[in-house]
């Protein structure tokens, strides 16, 4: 009996850092509610398959509430908010504001070389039209593939300055649970 409830309590720990990082990243913060639940899922999807080859990781947002805050101040209080710059250094948060009819790029790490020291032109010319539109699920596909592209046309030496990725919590899990399956198996081997 205690045999059983030893391995089943180290199954859930090799089990239970899965669950935490499938869940752990969220890319799509739709407050507005302007996206189906099927076009936030696929935005999600890409974003990230995005970080998960890249590292680089995309945030996508929408409000009907700036806070009285400029597109600019917003943008940057709402991305620091949203995700630690010290576990995921490498971003950009896409804003779109319905309260201000405005929208918004925030970056941090090899975002602001990569994206917000480019021409403004480059940000209108990737979401305006659609914006203007209405195709809001349309204008942030184009800003994930507009992402995507610069990375893949990044040169290779930038790529590598690209500070390392912290381990995180899941990562933490796994181990600690490989060390427990370890102290587990020694334990028979000294019987």
């Amino acid at each position: 009996m205690k045999k059983t409830l030893a391995i089943l309590a180290v199954l859930l720990l090799l089990i239970m850092p899965l669950s935490i990082s499938a869940s752990a990243l969220t890319h799509v913060s739709d407050l507005a509610g302007v996206l189906s639940p099927g076009e936030a899922a696929d935005l999600e999807r890409q974003a990230s398959t995005l970080f998960e080859k890249t590292g680089f990781d995309v945030i996508l947002h929408t409000t009907n509430d700036s806070q009285g805050k400029g597109p600019k101040d917003y943008s940057f209080d709402y991305y620091h908010a949203f995700r630690d710059a010290g576990a995921y250094p490498n971003g950009a948060m896409l804003a779109i504001m319905f309260d201000t009819q405005d929208y918004y790029e925030a970056a941090r790490g090899t975002g602001i070389s990569l994206l917000t020291m480019r021409e403004s032109d480059d940000l209108a010319s990737v979401v305006q039209s659609k914006l203007s539109a209405g195709d809001y699920y349309g204008s942030m596909k184009n800003y994930i593939r507009y992402v995507g592209t610069l990375l893949e046309n990044e040169a290779p030496a930038e790529a590598l300055l690209a500070p390392p990725q912290p381990l995180g919590i899941p990562a933490l899990m796994t181990f600690l649970s490989l060390v427990m399956i370890g102290v587990y198996i020694a334990s028979f081997m000294t019987i």
